[in-house]
């Protein structure tokens, strides 16, 4: 872990469409990247503000060992992204100021089209400044029943492996738990962030990429699990991890950054003094953690 990216488990670190008309003083589309670059953004606080994720260039993103070295995108005011939902580009976020410093971080404020688009809570998006290589349209839902039992066997056998007490699973809390299509198959993986409370003051954490198998079964393709406890959570209390904006990795949204017709998927995790990003890839049936970078701010 290079020294920009911060677990919320050391205590003394961090926890977490077209371009616009120029008639009648509409912003623009923020100028084109350099050649075969492009910079994505997280939009956060209920589609109210974006942070710097990082660059990607001819569909690469600096190694994971050394993203730290990767440039950061910027944020000017008076400037347009492509919004990016459910892994399409469905309309713009502009910028209508700019934040920079200790406690505020590198930041903007933004107003967002379609503004029918409702980002609340734990439902986040992207922004780029690049358009998707295709018009394909995906989706990004809830889970249908099924789904949702088929994700709550793999959670269940995954926190039994990290021996969490049966009796702390029987009744399952989630986050967020998300349908999406990386391949525009039709055919749902399923994104999740699940907590459990083995004991009073003891926190599993969980976040978990599946896929559907040939036989209609879900497999595990990735999963994070952290255990945490009033010691080693920076504000003393673990229960500040319960609500889900604190240490816990949340899905972003997704999209195919390199063209090969599966696209990356994006997540987030807040920090007590700043903010986690991850790019997952697939390869080979798994989802491979590719770039990760982090946007430090004072005190949460």
């Amino acid at each position: 872990m290079d020294s920009r990216h911060r677990s919320f488990l050391a205590i003394a670190s961090v926890t977490f469409l077209a371009a616009w008309s120029h008639a009648n003083g509409q912003p623009k589309l923020n100028a084109a990247p350099e050649k075969d670059t492009a910079a994505f953004y997280a939009v956060l606080d209920d589609g109210k503000r974006i942070e710097p994720i990082g660059v990607a260039t001819k569909g690469s993103f600096p190694d994971e060992a050394n993203s730290e070295s990767g440039p950061t995108p910027k944020i000017n005011a008076r400037t347009s992204f492509n919004l990016i939902y459910g892994g399409s580009s469905i309309g713009t976020a502009t910028v209508t100021s700019t934040s920079k410093g200790e406690c505020s971080g590198d930041s903007g404020d933004i107003s967002i089209r379609p503004a029918s688009l409702k980002l609340r809570g734990f439902v986040m998006a992207l922004a780029t400044n690049t358009k998707p290589r295709s018009k394909t349209i995906h989706f990004r839902r809830s889970p249908t029943p099924s789904e949702r039992a088929a994700a709550e066997r793999l959670v269940r056998e995954i926190y039994l492996k990290e021996k969490i007490p049966v009796a702390a699973t029987k009744v399952l809390r989630s986050h967020n738990l998300t349908a999406i299509d990386v391949e525009n198959d039709g055919t749902a993986e399923l994104v999740g962030t699940y907590i459990a409370s083995p004991k009073k003051d003891e926190r599993g954490l969980l976040f978990f990429i599946a896929s559907r198998k040939t036989d209609g079964s879900y497999g595990l393709e990735h999963s994070e699990f952290e255990r945490a406890t009033s010691e080693n959570v920076m504000s003393g209390d673990v229960k500040d991890l319960d609500d889900g904006t604190i240490g816990n990795e949340l899905l972003l949204d997704y999209y195919d950054v390199d063209g090969d017709g599966t696209a990356e998927i994006f997540s987030t995790g807040q920090a007590f003094e700043g903010r986690n990003f991850y790019v997952y890839r697939r390869a080979s049936g798994a989802w491979r953690k590719i770039f990760s970078s982090y946007n430090y701010r004072c005190g949460y």
